[in-house]
C-alpha cells in the first residue's frame, strides 16, 4: 500500500516504494559511520534485516513509514509485529537525514509508529538502541518509552552498551484465561543469541564463578572455555516464554519441574526453545483457577540439548 500526505516541506508515504530498501540503509550506514564507527556489518545487517521484514511483509501486522524531499527517502520508521509474539511489536529503523533535523520529522514518524501500534491492538511496543544517542532517548521518553534492559553488545557489529526500551499500551485485547488453554499446545517462543559480554556481565551480578566472568580461568576449567551461568540461560529463556505466552491472566507462579542441564551456553550461541502448555487441571477447591504447566526443551543452534525445566501456574478462569 501507498499512500502519501503533504505535511510541511516532506511527504509521509506509508508501504513499500521502490529503493526503500537501498536508501534507509544508506542513511544509517552514512550517519552511524560518521558518528559511531559502524562499518560494512552494520550496513549489510540493516539491508539484510529489512529486506526480509520487507518479503514477510503481513499488512495487518506491520508498518513502514517513510519521508521524502523532492522524490528522495529522507526518513522512515517501521513496526515489525510479524516477528513478535503476544500483541508486542517491534518499533525498528528509525532514521532521518540532515534535511530533516529540527522540521518535526522525528515526531511525526513516532506519532505515526505509534497510532498504528495503538489502532492494531498491540499491548507493549519495544525498541533497541544504546548508549549515547540522547537526542533519540529524549524522542523516545517523550511518547512514553521507560528503559528496561542495558548491557554491554555488539549486535550492530561494534561493542556499545545497548539499551531497551519498552512502551506499555494499556489495551487489553486478547487476554487469555485458564479456558482458553489447550494440552499440548505449543507457544511461538523466538531464538536467543547470547554474547561474550551478556555472559560476563550477568554473572558478574549474579554467579560470580571463575568460568563465568574471567577467560582465563574459563580455559583451564574443566569447559575449556567461558560458559554462561545456568542462572542466565535460565532468566534469558523465561523471558522469551513469558512474551510468547500473551496477555494471560496469570495469578501466580505456584512452583518449577525438575530442571535438567546437558551443555554449556557458549559465546556466539544461538538458543531455540520449544515450549508447550500440559497438565491443565481445575482447582478443587476454588473453581474459578486452574493449574497449568508449561514444559521448555532448549537446544543451540546445532541441535544440542542444553536445558528442560518447567513452571507451574495458578491462572484466573473467564467466568
Amino acid at each position: 500500500m501507498l499512500k502519501s500526505d503533504n505535511m510541511k516541506n516532506f511527504k509521509l508515504m506509508t508501504g513499500y516504494i521502490p529503493g526503500v530498501i537501498g536508501r534507509i540503509s544508506e542513511l544509517h550506514a552514512l550517519y552511524y559511520s560518521e558518528h559511531w564507527n559502524f562499518g560494512k556489518f552494520f550496513e549489510a545487517k540493516v539491508a539484510t534485516e529489512l529486506s526480509t521484514f520487507l518479503n514477510d511483509f503481513n499488512e495487518k501486522k506491520d508498518r513502514i513509514f517513510s519521508l521524502s524531499i523532492d522524490g528522495r527517502i529522507e526518513g522512515s520508521i517501521s513496526i515489525d509485529g510479524s516477528s513478535e509474539n503476544g500483541n508486542i511489536a517491534h518499533l525498528r529503523w528509525f532514521i532521518i537525514s540532515d534535511k530533516l533535523r529540527g522540521k518535526g520529522a522525528g515526531n511525526e514518524l513516532m506519532q505515526q509508529a505509534m497510532k498504528f501500534c495503538e489502532q492494531n491492538g498491540y499491548r507493549s511496543v519495544y525498541l533497541w538502541t544504546f548508549q549515547g544517542l540522547n537526542s533519540a532517548r529524549h524522542l523516545y521518553e517523550k511518547y512514553g518509552f521507560s528503559l528496561s534492559e542495558e548491557r554491554t553488545g555488539k549486535q550492530w557489529g561494534a561493542i556499545v552498551t545497548e539499551q531497551r526500551f519498552n512502551k506499555h499500551l494499556g489495551v487489553n485485547m486478547g487476554i487469555k484465561y485458564f479456558e482458553n488453554l489447550t494440552e499440548g499446545e505449543h507457544l511461538r517462543c523466538q531464538s536467543i543469541s547470547i554474547t561474550k559480554e551478556s555472559i560476563i556481565d550477568f554473572a558478574k551480578t549474579f554467579d560470580p564463578q571463575p568460568f563465568h566472568i574471567d577467560e582465563k580461568a574459563a580455559n583451564d576449567s574443566i569447559f575449556n572455555g567461558l560458559v554462561a551461568s545456568s542462572l542466565h540461560t535460565l532468566s534469558a529463556c523465561t523471558r522469551v516464554v513469558v512474551e510468547a505466552q500473551g496477555e494471560l491472566a496469570i495469578l501466580s507462579g505456584v512452583g518449577m519441574h525438575e530442571t535438567k542441564m546437558f551443555n554449556p551456553v557458549r559465546p556466539g550461541d544461538t538458543l531455540s526453545i520449544e515450549a508447550w502448555w500440559t497438565e491443565l487441571q481445575i482447582s478443587n477447591s476454588k473453581p474459578d483457577r486452574g493449574f497449568a504447566s508449561i514444559k521448555c526443551k532448549v537446544v543451540n543452534q546445532r541441535k544440542e540439548p542444553i536445558i528442560e525445566y518447567g513452571y507451574r501456574y495458578l491462572i484466573a478462569c473467564k467466568g
